[in-house]
């Protein structure tokens, strides 16, 4: 007798409970909005849709997933391998400013070696396939740059340090190249290759702010130093002419793009031309 006593009251438990679950279900089916209120807000802000499913609603919901998923891969968030490599590079300071800047130098490095390995830069100063005549064309090209750099505050002193240091590392790989083994003459070579590129870097200066005719000099007497009994007027003048051509194109380079990202490019290089400028020829005499 307990136990049927028992299970008539589970029994009833059972039927007031699927008349509560009845009723329930009842209003939630006869007012429609009270559904949205009954769902849970995740279900909501999902889109779960709280209508009588109809024929199309297969395809509605597959094109509103298709949607969803085109949207998540344009707007996603990063992803977590990338998001912790950026932090350790910024905790490492791989991405600080110094930094940046030390890559971005490198990059106008090389881009200045490309373009001043042009054999129209031996060819119209007459110059012989020597380290010596690399080493000049490769400084003026440097020299352009630097005069860029220092117009920039610490970023442009970072930059210029760097951009002489890479040079000064590239002198000493073409020594290695050229099996200069022997300590007192690389030591000496590099004492007059240093004596040189300060003293070039003093003689363009001079030029660049005064006139074509310092300029002028300043090129003849170095660039032009193996070709004086061939080398016209007319050479003299377009090399002059690249030079203004490059400062003022670099000029025009954003700080951005020089300091962050290293995107540079110089012009063609200078060719002869038929005839000197107009006054060019009374300059380079006097250069002479």
């Amino acid at each position: 007798e307990s136990l049927r006593h028992d299970s008539f009251t589970m029994a009833g438990r059972c039927a007031s409970v699927l008349r509560c679950a009845g009723a329930r279900m009842g209003r939630v089916s006869a007012g429609g909005p009270a559904v949205r209120q009954t769902l849970p807000p995740r279900c909501v802000a999902r889109g779960v849709s709280t209508s009588t499913p109809g024929p199309n609603d297969a395809t509605r919901v597959m094109d509103e997933k298709k949607g969803a998923t085109a949207t998540a891969t344009a707007k996603g968030p990063e992803p977590w391998s990338d998001r912790i490599v950026k932090g350790i590079g910024y905790v490492t300071g791989f991405y600080s400013r110094s930094q940046v800047t030390l890559r971005s130098a490198r990059t106008v490095y090389l881009s200045a070696c490309e373009h001043a390995a042009d054999p129209a830069f031996n060819k119209i100063c007459g110059l012989p396939d020597t380290l010596q005549s690399w080493f000049l064309v490769q400084q003026l090209h440097i020299w352009m740059l630097l005069v860029r750099a220092k117009k920039e505050g610490t970023q442009g002193k970072i930059f210029y340090n760097q951009l002489v240091q890479f040079f000064w590392d590239d002198v000493e790989h073409k020594m290695l190249l050229m099996k200069v083994d022997d300590v007192t003459i690389k030591s000496e070579s590099t004492r007059e290759l240093n004596d040189m590129f300060w003293g070039l870097l003093f003689a363009y200066d001079e030029g660049l702010v005064k006139d074509d005719a310092t300029l002028a000099s300043a090129v003849w007497r170095n660039l032009f130093h193996s070709s004086k009994s061939t080398a016209t007027a007319q050479d003299v003048a377009v090399v002059v002419e690249y030079i203004r051509r490059e400062i003022h194109a670099l000029d025009s380079v954003s700080t951005k793009d020089l300091f962050e990202d290293g995107k540079i490019s110089f012009g063609p290089p200078p060719v002869r031309s038929s005839s000197p400028p107009e006054g060019w020829t009374e300059k380079v005499s006097e250069a002479k």
